[in-house]
């Protein structure tokens, strides 16, 4: 069971590398070479000190066969002087590749969490809408935001150097084992006892606490972002203590669950030093019971030493790799039941435009009931719009004129019934009826950036057309506002377009729409919150462009829809009449 555990967790590891995984082998060859060149380094310690020690005893030794080799003087100091600059030169290698190594895996995490992020976004963008409307908006926040941070940061980073590490750590053992097997076998049965009593009082705590980590974490980004976009409401009611308790609550409990595992990460390093010293002692007691003279054993101590200061480090990654690991078995987990959802074959973005322009839209005996509800939403819809109409719905709040828009847009689809583009399969032309639309809702989506790039959302700052957006604050009838900006159509709009009133936004809206050359408007309870002399404004609006665009009207107030060409009532999901202006 824990090994079949831990293929599934090395299975969606890889999976959430992607293509990045390319570059393992890569890496795996740099690795392979650091743990080389430690081992050269390390083993050159023992043969060095003995030059020190006996260097006017060295004619018996394996040195002069090396020195005859290489064709060098048999003078000791000039030995003695040309091994030291080796060894300097070899660790000076070794530092310059372990630097260039540490460099490459760190770009490599980063990297990585941007391709990661891309990935997660254009997934959260591609949901069906009802499965996006599943989950509060912050959880798609956190985890693009945090929970890759922490897989490409810190769960990636400590698998590479886990890795890494290990390939020195085996290096190592086996030179050790070369020099003195029982030196290594005691070394190895302090790590393993080591191991086992950190791993029997610590290891099941890890999973739990990473949990609560991301679930607490999750919800203090809700509430945080909660309190800060209804900052008005909260201010009014005075209920600030609310959500100052919520953000309180999860970050206290989020603290806890991370205090404990940091606490934990940091017991290895001071076990392993326990550990060494241990061994040291123990190493040097077993020799002199041996009968090892302190010449023979100052070499052997010598090297074990310096093995001893790379393992410790190398251990402690290891120690903490492992523990992170288990730590975030949660966040891989999430990660990966986001990544492995791929974008629906229906989705709009994976249809081929057909290019094929708007001309009439029919809905055919349609029903439409939401996920857990008994009662249908929409009931035996059938309607008809036609290029250059202006269609009005009405009813109560509840009587499903939201639901029916959205069917119209495209983000829902009936469980029965057919809708038809210009009477052909509607998904089929889906992409080419998304292009034909702008969608102005009551609240109007304008992001914290100036009047201009509001209008040209989406458009890169090079590729703005100037005299488009002249046509289309013209149009909208924005430039009696634009004289009163400060900086023209380059203010600073502020989050969510606060420094103008609702009636501009909605103008700000339509300029948007023209400027995208949409040819569909779908207004939705778009004048509602407006008082009396802005509806008038955006009603002359509508007149104007009668004929010119196809409009779709959602309103309570009758006056709004004065010049529809027809008005379908709506009542319990169904339509119960089909008016015009006229019969109200």
């Amino acid at each position: 069971m824990y090994i079949a555990n831990k293929f599934i967790y090395i299975t969606k590891v890889l999976y959430l590398l992607g293509d990045s995984k390319r570059k393992i082998p890569l890496l795996m060859l740099l690795f392979f070479i650091s743990s080389i060149l430690d081992l050269l380094g390390i083993g050159l310690i023992a043969p060095y000190i003995s030059i020190v020690i006996n260097s006017s005893n060295l004619e018996n030794s394996m040195v002069y066969l090396f020195v005859d080799i290489i064709d060098l003087s048999r003078d000791p100091e000039e030995i003695i002087i040309v091994f030291s600059l080796a060894l300097l030169l070899l660790f000076l290698i070794k530092a310059a590749v372990s630097i260039m190594i540490n460099k490459f895996i760190i770009i490599y995490c980063f990297e990585h969490g941007v391709k990661m992020r891309a990935s997660l976004m254009d997934r959260y963008q591609s949901m069906p809408y009802l499965e996006y409307v599943e989950r509060n908006s912050s959880e798609y926040i956190y985890r693009i935001q945090q929970l890759v941070n922490e897989f490409s940061q810190t769960v990636l980073h400590s698998i590479l150097k886990l890795v890494s590490e290990g390939l020195v750590m085996i290096m190592l053992v086996l030179l050790l084992a070369f020099t003195s097997g029982i030196s290594i076998a005691l070394l190895i049965i302090l790590i393993v006892i080591m191991l086992l009593f950190y791993n029997q009082y610590f290891g099941s705590q890890l999973n739990g606490y990473g949990e609560e980590t991301n679930h607490y974490s999750a919800t203090m980004v809700k509430a945080i972002r909660e309190g800060v976009e209804s900052f008005k409401e909260v201010k009014i009611l005075a209920i600030e203590l609310h959500f100052l308790n919520k953000v309180r609550n999860s970050a206290k409990k989020y603290a806890s669950a991370a205090a404990k595992y940091v606490f934990i990460t940091s017991i290895p390093r001071y076990l392993i030093e326990l550990i060494l010293v241990f061994f040291v002692v123990l190493l040097v007691l077993l020799f002199t019971q041996l009968g090892y003279k302190s010449e023979a054993l100052i070499p052997i101590l010598s090297m074990f030493g310096v093995a001893a200061m790379r393992l410790a480090p190398s251990t402690n990654q290891i120690i903490n790799g492992v523990t992170q690991i288990r730590f975030s078995s949660n966040t891989i987990d999430l990660l990966y039941s986001d990544m492995l959802k791929t974008n629906s074959d229906d989705n709009y973005q994976q249809v081929k435009r057909q290019n094929t322009k708007f001309k009439t839209l029919k809905v055919k005996r349609a029903t439409f009931t939401y996920p857990g509800m008994k009662v249908p939403a929409l009931l035996d819809i059938s309607l008809e719009i036609n290029a250059g109409e202006v269609i009005g719905f009405i009813g109560a709040s509840g009587s499903g004129k939201t639901s029916l828009v959205d069917l119209l847009l495209g983000i829902l689809e009936p469980q029965k019934g057919k809708i038809f583009y210009n009477n052909s399969n509607f998904k089929k032309h889906l992409y080419d009826w998304m292009s034909e639309i702008a969608y102005l809702p009551q609240k109007v989506f304008l992001t914290d950036d100036s009047l201009r790039h509001n209008i040209a959302l989406g458009i890169d700052e090079s590729d703005i057309n100037e005299n488009d957006i002249k046509k289309a604050t013209l149009q909208a009838k924005l430039n009696d506002l634009i004289e009163d900006l400060p900086e023209g159509v380059d203010t600073l709009l502020g989050e969510g377009g606060i420094r103008i009133s609702g009636g501009q936004r909605q103008k700000v809206a339509l300029a948007r729409a023209f400027y995208h050359n949409r040819q569909v408007l779908v207004m939705d309870e778009s004048t509602s919150a407006l008082d009396k002399d802005t509806e008038r404004e955006i009603i002359n609006e509508i007149k104007q462009l009668k004929g010119k665009v196809t409009m779709i009207i959602i309103a309570h107030r009758m006056t709004t829809l004065q010049h529809c060409d027809r008005i379908y009532k709506l009542d319990k999901g169904r339509i119960v009449k089909i008016l015009s202006y006229g019969d109200v």
